[in-house]
């Protein structure tokens, strides 16, 4: 039985060589392909694309096709309204703009490999050089990582090369290397070297001297994928992100490096479903910094997700829930591990943390899109206790995110402008501190990921799994962006937020004392575990923009100005922050 079934997979594989274009290359939650769609989709009157990226090349022509006769884009073009009018039909595309957006995601999406061989295997070797600066105005009290909007995860390194493989039209294969320095968030003086110097660079000794810190932790985009008409399954490394926020998503963010991640999605023109497992260190692991430690214990964030679109394709609906899995002995239990399953329903506090999203956006006319997110961490039922032997209650732990996006391609370029409010309750994402003694709990929304430098060893960078800034939070966003069709881009943005002073794991007693409300200034919880504080406020006023000189030459530059009052919750008056940086992408 077992040698006819490896005959059929051959076969299989075999049978997939002959097929001249593959549809399952991975596109970033970053690609450029993406933000075209969302462009059509909107300014043709229809919902946002489906925002659980990233996609595969088959997906992304699915959605595309619908603008198509067969619903398909291969050797299909919508018609021109006078090739309509004399078919007496109508026009598929509304505006005529929309067919410069529509040619141009043609063309990305059927660009040829650089490569082939006779049996017609494809692939593809590119590179890109990066040079990038970073100048800052105040080196006293802007020394840290977190300090700059352009951080370690949107930097960009020196050298990048990349390589993609094509098995036919059902497996696709893609790695990169890299050249660039480590976070260097392991250590305080090295951080302040880093981010804490007026001028800084990507290239190695201008002025950094420490050859040491150079990260070689690559790849940090690495996976294969499989896949056909209306399914797609990959693992490895990739950012994953889900949502339709422009200053961040509550459920899955995307805010680390990357993730390491087994997904999977299946999707039509009405319905999608998406399913993502992404692994992270164990709590118990965060302590140790030799590599010669034993990795123990697993940690896993897994979430699915279903979409509905209705109403003429002008609003979609979608319901997603999540599950933080934790285990001491590094053991997968398969009883829980359910793509379909109900996940609040295990009852497994001790080794869980589950948590709910909505999300909806609606094209209210063509051009203008309404979308909202509401995420649950916490809920007090009919008969659930309601805080410690009575006394106090478990606190609400929801967010909520609203906005407005329009969009009004034109002959020259697109125009995009967003309004964008977030509330998150100070409790959200948070849970009891890890029990090395019970080895349990450790169960916030927030992963690790694990660099190693010479200079440092072992260091754990942490992100919020949800929104980028976590819980306790007010925020307003404010951004106007310009696409030229020549190859250049503008956007200006106008960001403020409140937050409280929630930001660490809870006290294993949990209830809370009172109702309380972002942003806090002190811990709602009894035997609290947070010191008390002011709120902190930022304002942040960006420019940036992009300019493409030749065809493999590229500039990029971006200010902001920084006003923070109350830094790190510690009462201090207004500190402010010129903040530049730029760089040249040199392809190859």
């Amino acid at each position: 039985m077992k040698k006819y079934s490896f005959v059929f997979i051959f076969l299989l594989f075999v049978s997939s060589m002959f097929y001249s274009q593959n549809n399952q290359k991975i596109w970033s939650v970053d690609s450029e392909v993406y933000t075209y769609m969302t462009y059509l989709y909107v300014n043709e009157g229809r919902a946002l694309p489906s925002s659980t990226g990233p996609w595969s090349t088959q997906e992304l022509k699915n959605m595309l096709g619908v603008f198509c006769e067969k619903n398909k884009i291969d050797g299909d073009r919508p018609l021109e309204s006078a090739e309509v009018k004399n078919g007496g039909g109508s026009p598929l595309l509304k505006n005529k703009n929309s067919y410069i957006l529509y040619d141009k995601i043609y063309e990305i999406l059927n660009k040829p490999s650089r490569f082939s061989t006779k049996d017609n295997f494809n692939f593809s070797l590119n590179g890109s050089l990066n040079p990038e600066f970073f100048f800052h105005t105040n080196s006293q009290d802007f020394t840290q990582e977190s300090d700059w909007y352009y951080d370690f995860e949107k930097r960009n390194r020196l050298l990048l090369l990349e390589a993609e493989g094509f098995a036919g039209n059902y497996i696709y294969g893609y790695s990169n290397l890299s050249l660039g320095y480590t976070s260097g968030t392991g250590n305080s003086d090295l951080e302040t070297q880093i981010y804490g110097s007026n001028f800084m660079s990507n290239i190695p000794y201008l002025p950094l001297q420490a050859i040491s810190c150079i990260d070689l932790n690559f790849p940090f985009r690495s996976f294969m994928s499989a896949g056909s008409e209306h399914w797609s399954l990959s693992a490895g490394r990739d950012v994953i992100r889900w949502g339709n926020g422009e200053s961040g998503n509550l459920l899955l963010g995307g805010n680390a490096l990357y993730d390491n991640n087994l997904r999977m999605s299946i999707f039509y023109n009405q319905f999608k479903w998406s399913f993502v497992s992404i692994f992270y260190p164990h709590s118990q692991d965060l302590t140790n910094s030799d590599q010669n430690d034993s990795v123990e214990g697993i940690k896993m964030f897994m979430a699915h997700r279903f979409d509905f679109r209705f109403f003429k394709d002008r609003i979609n609906l979608s319901i997603a829930e999540a599950m933080l899995y934790q285990n001491l002995d590094g053991i997968l239990d398969l009883r829980f591990y359910n793509p379909l399953g109900l996940w609040h329903n295990y009852y497994i506090r001790g080794n869980s943390n589950s948590i709910l999203d909505f999300t909806i956006d609606y094209t209210i006319i063509d051009g203008l899109n309404l979308y909202g997110e509401w995420i649950i961490d916490e809920m007090v039922g009919p008969g659930e206790p309601k805080g410690k032997n009575g006394e106090g209650w478990r606190p609400g732990k929801s967010g909520y995110l609203l906005g407005v996006k329009y969009i009004n391609p034109l002959k020259t370029g697109v125009f995009k402008i967003s309004i964008e409010g977030v509330y998150t309750d100070p409790c959200l994402y948070l849970r009891e501190a890890y029990d090395s003694s019970t080895g349990t709990q450790g169960l916030s929304f927030y992963g690790h990921v694990r660099e190693f430098d010479n200079n440092t060893g072992i260091n754990y960078i942490k992100n919020c799994i949800g929104y980028v800034y976590g819980g306790d939070c007010i925020v307003g966003n404010l951004k106007a962006t310009y696409q030229s069709w020549k190859k250049w881009s503008s956007t200006a943005e106008i960001f403020y937020m409140a937050h409280g002073i929630m930001v660490n794991e809870l006290n294993y007693d949990w209830s809370v004392k009172e109702p309380v409300l972002a942003p806090s200034t002190q811990d709602p919880t009894i035997n609290p575990s947070n010191e008390d504080g002011e709120v902190e406020s930022i304002l942040r006023l960006s420019l940036s923009g992009d300019y493409q000189i030749l065809k493999n030459l590229n500039i990029y530059g971006g200010l902001d100005n920084y006003f923070i009052w109350n830094k790190d919750n510690v009462e201090t008056s207004m500190l402010y922050d010129f903040q530049l940086y730029s760089g040249v992408v040199f392809t190859f």
